[in-house]
């Protein structure tokens, strides 16, 4: 009794732990959306609402967004501007081998050599002086040249390691946005969880059933049953019990064909024992319209989850994981056996097995 009483004490202190924990999430990434119904009825949706992390990453988005459309604006600012210095630069070229014509006399039609014929002396000293002007202006040109060069090349070089680093930042945003979208998952999961967990006939109380299991959490809910992590007070370990609820709406001949299936189903359960085939170990009747059965307690998480966190397994543990279940296969292969096969079916235990 004491044993009892402690291990209900501690599952009570676990729920307001996980409740609490809730409540700051429910802050940070949303609560559960609710819709009304044609009846007037509030009802739970699959949605989160409101959170602040959320507003958080579209600011973090709107940011990078601004970021790169300014850099791209930069870029094509200097593209264009280095079309404009290579097409001065081409006319310069022009300009420069005018004047060398014309220093020399030999720009236009018989021009230089008249001029020559009239008064060599005078012409020969104008264009030592015409020269050294044009000379002195090319050098000037040729530097300024140099000088938009150089800041063009070195403010490409900034937009590019800018750009880099802005491709690093895209990258570890896309991180966030997974990681978050992971939680977002696991916290609506929890919150159906605890909802369910509520709205059950168990949860007030935690009773002991068939005298021997003591109900601690709702480890989730399907149509017609209920599975709880439970304490087993005889073998003093942790167990899953399964909760068939009947429905009072069924005619006595569905119930019975229900009963019959299940007792058929579970009767060539028990009598598997392998390590890849989560173990039954009990069945028994709680009333006239419900009954458990009582599983092994697998720890870790199924197969469906850990897809969504990872989205890629690595060859190497995707070939462990795929050894394992045609391992649990291969055993049940029997004319009698009925197998799910869907992914949230397999657990992966502590261990990282898979059952």
């Amino acid at each position: 009794k004491a044993l009892e009483e402690v291990q209900r004490s501690l599952a009570f202190q676990e729920m307001r732990r996980r409740r609490d924990k809730l409540a700051l999430d429910n802050v940070r990434l949303g609560r559960m959306g609710q819709v009304r119904t044609n009846l007037g009825q509030t009802q739970n949706t699959d949605n989160l609402e409101g959170g602040y992390r959320r507003a958080e990453l579209e600011r973090q988005k709107a940011i990078l967004k601004e970021r790169k459309e300014e850099l791209e604006t930069r870029r094509k600012r200097i593209i264009s501007m280095k079309k404009r210095a290579a097409r001065k630069a081409g006319g310069a070229a022009n300009s420069n081998a005018n004047d060398v014509l014309q220093e020399f006399g030999l720009a236009g039609e018989g021009s230089a050599f008249s001029a020559m014929a009239h008064n060599s002396s005078s012409n020969s000293l104008s264009a030592l002086n015409n020269g050294n002007e044009r000379g002195n202006n090319n050098n000037d040109k040729e530097r300024d040249v140099m000088d938009n060069d150089m800041d063009m090349n070195t403010e490409t070089e900034v937009i590019r390691i800018h750009l880099e680093q802005l491709k690093k930042d895209e990258l570890a945003f896309a991180e966030e946005e997974r990681a978050f979208g992971y939680e977002q998952a696991a916290h609506l999961k929890e919150l159906k969880r605890c909802y369910c967990e509520e709205n059950s006939q168990f949860f007030k109380e935690l009773p002991v059933l068939n005298e021997r299991y003591l109900l601690l959490s709702m480890l989730g809910k399907g149509g017609f049953s209920e599975v709880w992590k439970a304490y087993d007070l005889v073998e003093l370990k942790e167990v899953a019990v399964k909760i068939h609820q009947l429905n009072n709406q069924w005619s006595d001949e569905r119930k019975h064909n229900y009963i019959k299936h299940v007792t058929r189903e579970y009767t060539i359960h028990k009598d598997m024992k392998h390590p890849r085939v989560v173990r039954l170990f009990d069945v028994f009747e709680i009333d006239g319209t419900a009954f458990a059965t009582v599983l092994e307690y697998c720890k870790g998480i199924d197969l469906h989850e850990k897809l969504k966190r990872l989205k890629i397994i690595p060859e190497k543990d995707a070939k462990a994981i795929f050894m394992q279940i045609m391992s649990g296969l291969r055993y049940l292969n029997r004319p009698l056996s009925y197998l799910s096969s869907k992914d949230d079916r397999y657990v992966k235990d502590e261990d990282n097995d898979t059952d």
